[in-house]
């Protein structure tokens, strides 16, 4: 009876002990004093639980300079700690990410941690230490993980190339990122691969204006290449943020502006809010060029209905002929048919409603529509 009491006061002894010791090592951290911690690791190792704990103060306390103390005393496999969150099972590297703790971050890279493991245990390759680092617009970081990846060689190039382009899609691309993406040191891709990162590029971006930084970033780097649709929609993102320096610049890169002329999205460029100033100048300004035109595109059937009837003598003037049947709306119809369909739609409105200076409004509408039938009977 007395050995066994003996044994369980010194188990308390010594669980007491190490329960100090553990708190001494956290407030050795917490000062930043790593003699004290060091001394105290090479006594006794603390157990994995805490191992994480103390991981995660030195995150806390932004001492990333502790932790290649912590992982060399311990050599336990960085990568396999998790630390619940409400939202994840994160790894240290994703922690120190998603608490915006940068050069912990880049710290963790440099002692092995894994940049491409699924940050939740799920079959989401694309959740991951280097993904969450696009998500924070850090281009710092990413450059960092992406040059460290690069050298270490720890993922193939290809779905390399994948999760990037995946973060792209998801993110708007910083010009940080999307210069290290299009450096031809950094990411030899095949001209296929660097068309894709170009399309993802311009469709994050279209609508926003862009500014000749951006203009320049894209339009000067070898490596991003350009299709005419995309070039066209460059364009219409000009045109829709209404940035007359932007095209004035846009215009002076001859090689891309044959592309505009060659993909059939112009012409909707210059029949969209053509009743706007810059609209009028950009359709001035392109209208005695020869573009290329798409056969089955609905040009006349989308003048006729947006009103923009001083377009359409440029249209039949390039060719576009009244008679071709097109989709339009889910319709098969000629410019003709849609004429006869807005007509009809302007009556049945007047029917409906007693207003007089609507009604004045809908007559002018229809006698317009009437001149614009007349202007596609001269057509030849």
């Amino acid at each position: 009876m007395f050995p066994k009491i003996i044994f369980i006061i010194l188990l308390v002894l010594s669980c007491l002990s190490c329960k100090d010791r553990y708190s001494k090592m956290e407030a050795a951290i917490e000062s930043g004093n790593t003699a004290k911690l060091e001394k105290f690791l090479k006594k006794e190792a603390p157990s994995q639980k805490q191992y994480v704990r103390l991981m995660n103060l030195a995150l806390k306390k932004q001492s990333s300079f502790i932790m290649p103390m912590l992982i060399a005393e311990n050599g336990f496999p960085l990568n396999d700690y998790r630390i619940k969150t409400d939202a994840a099972n994160l790894t240290l590297l994703a922690l120190a990410i998603n608490r915006h703790e940068f050069e912990a971050a880049k710290k963790l890279v440099d002692l092995g941690a894994d940049m491409f493991v699924p940050v939740n245990n799920k079959e989401d390759e694309f959740v991951c230490p280097l993904y969450l680092a696009m998500d924070t617009y850090s281009d710092d970081l990413f450059s960092y993980m992406v040059d460290s990846a690069l050298q270490k060689k720890s993922m193939p190039e290809e779905d390399f190339y994948a999760l990037v382009l995946k973060g792209f899609e998801k993110h708007i691309v910083t010009q940080g990122m999307l210069k290290d993406v299009l450096h031809k040191d950094s990411f030899p891709f095949t001209e296929e691969n660097c068309k894709q990162v170009s399309k993802v590029v311009i469709k994050k971006v279209l609508g926003k204006s862009f500014g000749k930084e951006w203009l320049k970033l894209i339009f000067e780097n070898k490596n991003f290449i350009l299709d005419c649709d995309s070039v066209s929609n460059i364009l219409q993102a000009i045109y829709i943020a209404e940035d007359k320096d932007s095209l004035e610049y846009f215009l002076t890169f001859k090689d891309l502006y044959a592309k505009v002329l060659e993909s059939a999205n112009t012409p909707f460029i210059l029949i969209r809010d053509s009743r706007r100033t810059f609209g009028a100048e950009l359709a001035e300004r392109l209208k005695n060029e020869k573009l290329t035109f798409g056969q089955k595109e609905p040009y006349l059937p989308y003048a006729i209905d947006f009103g923009h009837y001083d377009i359409i003598p440029w249209l039949l003037k390039n060719g576009v002929s009244p008679f071709a049947i097109t989709d339009y709306n889910g319709r098969d119809m000629n410019a003709f048919d849609t004429v006869d369909w807005k007509e009809k739609l302007g009556r049945m409105a007047m029917s409906m409603d007693n207003d007089e200076k609507w009604l004045k409004d809908e007559m002018e509408k229809i006698a317009k529509l009437q001149e614009v039938r007349k202007m596609l009977l001269e057509y030849k």
